[in-house]
C-alpha cells in the first residue's frame, strides 16, 4: 500500500511582515515546486575513455515558480508580500507537510510580481511569481 500522502493541511508560511517571524500565508491555493538544478559543464578532453564526453556539477540555480492563493484584500500577509513584490525583496518562506516526520523546508525566494486576477462569476485569485535566492534548509517544525 503506498505510503503518499495528500497535500490537505500544507501550511506556506513568510517572514514578509517581520523577519524572522513566520506567519502562515492564508487561502494558498497552490505552492511552487521549490528546488535547485546545477549546471553541466563539460569537461571533455582528447582523451576522454571511449570518446564519451564527461560532465561535472556546476553551480546551482534556483527554480522559478508561482504561488497561487484567493485573494484578501487587506490581509496583513497578501499585503506584505504585494509589498515584497514591488520592492524586489528576499522574503524566506516555510513549508510545512503534515507527514509522520512533520518535514519542513525553510528558503529564501525573490519576490518578482504579485498580480491579482478577476474573472466574471470566479473568485478573485493572487499569483505570485517568485525565484529561489538561496540554499534551502531541510528539517521539521516541531
Amino acid at each position: 500500500m503506498s505510503q503518499g500522502f495528500v497535500g490537505m493541511g500544507v501550511k506556506l508560511l513568510s517572514d514578509a511582515e517581520l523577519t524572522d517571524t513566520f506567519v502562515e500565508v492564508p487561502e494558498v491555493n497552490a505552492l511552487p515546486e521549490f528546488g535547485q538544478e546545477a549546471d553541466e559543464v563539460d569537461f571533455t578532453h582528447l582523451n576522454s575513455p571511449g570518446g564519451v564526453k564527461e560532465y561535472k556539477a556546476g553551480m546551482k540555480d534556483g527554480s522559478g515558480s508561482t504561488i497561487e492563493l484567493n485573494w484578501i484584500p487587506g490581509n496583513a500577509q497578501h499585503d506584505a508580500l504585494r509589498t515584497a513584490a514591488d520592492n524586489g525583496d528576499i522574503v524566506k518562506f516555510q513549508i510545512q507537510w503534515p507527514d509522520t516526520a512533520q518535514t519542513q523546508v525553510e528558503v529564501p525566494l525573490l519576490v518578482k510580481s504579485f498580480k491579482v486576477s478577476t474573472s466574471t462569476g470566479d473568485k478573485v485569485t493572487a499569483s505570485i511569481d517568485v525565484k529561489v535566492a538561496g540554499a534551502a534548509t531541510w528539517g521539521d517544525w516541531t
